[in-house]
């Protein structure tokens, strides 16, 4: 087939008769040929989307299990505050005041690692949630949070602004319309014979 269309082809019949492949045939395939693409374009575009949910929801556990871990520190620095406070107060080198001082920050921090634990949780159901398996149970992730934020290069096409997807977005756009001049012509062939 080389400078010659699929209209234009000849394909052996039996042993000896050449058949030649009519228009209304090639425009049909053509037909398949674009919806198949299409679909396969839908299919990957799904695929990036729920990569990216499922991404982003392990990032935010990541994300959610070094804060809870920063909060538990700072509970624990509190504590040793509010206890030199009171040792402080107890040798006389502090006032009371300083102590409850002290256990404001302890019952601060304390609601703040409540919280974060709070959250982590929200992240882990969101997680579980997003890949879908129900009777999935996650304790703690392990990865790298900086890996996890960092840009994929791999799936470059998937940011808003870059020129795979403008690129994509092109090609799309000129399958649609050979697609549905495709059909067109198949309809109208249809209706002229």
């Amino acid at each position: 087939m080389t400078g010659r269309t699929v209209e234009q082809e000849e394909y052996i019949v039996g042993v000896s008769q050449p058949a030649p492949l009519g228009q209304r045939l090639a425009v049909a395939r053509r037909v398949e040929t674009l919806d198949r693409d299409r679909l396969g374009l839908g299919l990957e575009v799904k695929r990036l989307e729920i990569r990216r949910h499922v991404q982003s929801a392990f990032t935010t556990v990541l994300y959610g299990q070094r804060v809870t871990q920063a909060r538990a520190e700072d509970v624990q620095i509190a504590e040793n505050g509010v206890a030199v406070a009171k040792a402080r107060l107890a040798a006389g080198d502090a006032i009371p005041a300083e102590v409850g001082q002290a256990e404001v920050e302890l019952g601060r921090a304390r609601l703040e690692f409540e919280q974060a634990t709070s959250r982590r949780a929200q992240a882990i159901e969101a997680l579980v949630t997003t890949i879908g398996d129900p009777t999935l149970h996650v304790e703690s992730l392990e990865g790298s949070l900086e890996g996890s934020l960092a840009l994929p290069t791999e799936g470059a096409a998937g940011l808003p602004g870059s020129p795979q997807r403008r690129y994509a977005g092109v090609g799309r756009v000129i399958a649609i319309s050979l697609l549905m001049g495709a059909r067109r012509t198949l309809k109208n062939l249809r209706g002229t014979s």
